[in-house]
């Protein structure tokens, strides 16, 4: 609700300023005229690439700050190795947020989209630092795999908006269709910045999401789960103990690539051993008085730190401010303040008159920048008629800008 003194501000200094001054935000060397609709999720240049060529997909998740139409983004990416290929198109989707007890998740598919490459415009970027490669479903690695990485700006089509809603988690997607000799394999950068959750990956259709998580903790594993299950609970005592006492099924999860086979989720007391002491320990994790992290050679990406992916959208705020400052009280229509405004601010205040038309108009002072707020709250109070007062009658300074 819109009051005569509303609300503190809930959006951080760096939101307001990204949102207000979208070019100054971006990385790469790239501008944009639209404003950016979410807290940039810059590249990092000695971070990870991560392995998004078709059929793998990868996603992140973003809260829009404003209402209005998604018109565009911006994405980074290299190559394995620096082995370049063609990209020919990027598969984009957007889906809706299920909220988890542990994490989120992507849920709906709400929006998606085939970009050719011949639509995107690419920038080259030659850092002095050097990035990683992560392939999630190989549950592998490369620490220093490669320096330049590129920009990728996607300007969508006025068919091709998306419509979001402001304080409403969305998920973005980004898979690459590539050719080239050599099988070259394309991945999105990773960002220092850990917004929201971490970033997930899938592989094809169904998506069958798989947590991200900052390497070396990349294996697919719970520790304590000895059956696969997803979950620690009694059957895995019981599964565990058929296992070491009678022979019965190995537990179904083995680390990749290691001879004997090391069941790393039934490792329960992060010895990197499996044995009668992990049955001992389950029992004692039921009893209240244990917690494993997993074996330290391996360890599990449910427990390693959120890995999130960079990117910026951009888009259409549905701002009304659209003069050249705010001051329009009287809902005219024109750029000429006059006594008119006056008239309508103070019936509005003290007469219980007509409400604003434009709130971002009203908060002359521009104490509060009404676009990115969520609530629709904004910060028009007395201050605001002193400021119109002292502009119009002692020569004070001019209405803020429009947002």
């Amino acid at each position: 609700m819109l009051n005569r003194v509303l609300g503190s501000n809930r959006i951080s200094t760096l939101a307001v300023i990204c949102l207000s001054l979208a070019n100054s935000c971006l990385a790469g060397g790239a501008a944009w005229d639209d404003p950016i609709m979410a807290t940039p999720q810059t590249p990092d240049d000695s971070g990870w690439c991560i392995n998004g060529t078709h059929p793998f997909i990868l996603t992140d998740d973003w809260t829009s700050q404003v209402n209005g139409n998604l018109k565009g983004l911006q994405f980074w990416g290299s190559w394995m190795n620096g082995t370049a290929g063609q990209i020919d198109s990027f598969h984009l989707r957007m889906f809706s947020n299920n909220p988890g007890s542990l994490h989120d998740w992507p849920s709906a598919l709400l929006w998606e989209t085939v970009i050719p490459i011949a639509n995107v415009a690419v920038l080259t970027i030659d850092p002095t630092a050097i990035h990683g490669w992560h392939q999630p479903y190989q549950e592998s690695y490369t620490d220093d795999d490669y320096s330049q990485y590129f920009q990728y700006i996607v300007q969508l089509a006025q068919e091709q908006w998306f419509e979001v809603g402001c304080g409403v988690e969305y998920w973005l997607s980004v898979s690459a269709y590539v050719s080239g000799d050599g099988d070259p394999q394309w991945g999105w950068l990773s960002t220092a910045l850990q917004a929201g959750d971490a970033s997930m990956a899938a592989e094809n259709t169904p998506f069958n999401w798989l947590r991200l998580a900052v390497p070396p903790a990349v294996y697919d594993y719970i520790p304590g789960n000895a059956d696969g299950s997803g979950w620690v609970d009694m059957s895995d005592l019981v599964y565990l103990s058929d296992f070491l006492s009678t022979g019965g099924p190995p537990p179904p999860y083995t680390v990749p690539g290691v001879d004997p086979p090391f069941y790393a989720g039934a490792d329960a007391n992060s010895d990197c051993e499996v044995d009668g002491a992990d049955l001992e320990f389950i029992q004692l994790m039921f009893d209240g008085g244990g917690y494993t992290m997993g074996c330290y050679l391996y360890p599990s990406r449910f427990f390693g730190d959120s890995l999130d992916l960079s990117f910026v959208v951009t888009g259409e705020s549905q701002v009304c401010c659209k003069g050249a400052g705010r001051g329009d009280f009287a809902c005219d229509g024109d750029d000429v303040i006059d006594i008119s405004d006056l008239v309508a601010f103070v019936d509005w205040m003290f007469n219980s008159g007509p409400g604003p038309c434009c709130v971002e108009e009203w908060n002359i002072n521009g104490s509060y920048g009404c676009m990115v707020d969520c609530e629709a709250e904004c910060d028009i109070d007395i201050a605001d008629l002193v400021y119109l007062v002292d502009w119009m009658f002692n020569s004070g300074p001019a209405p803020a800008p429009c947002p």
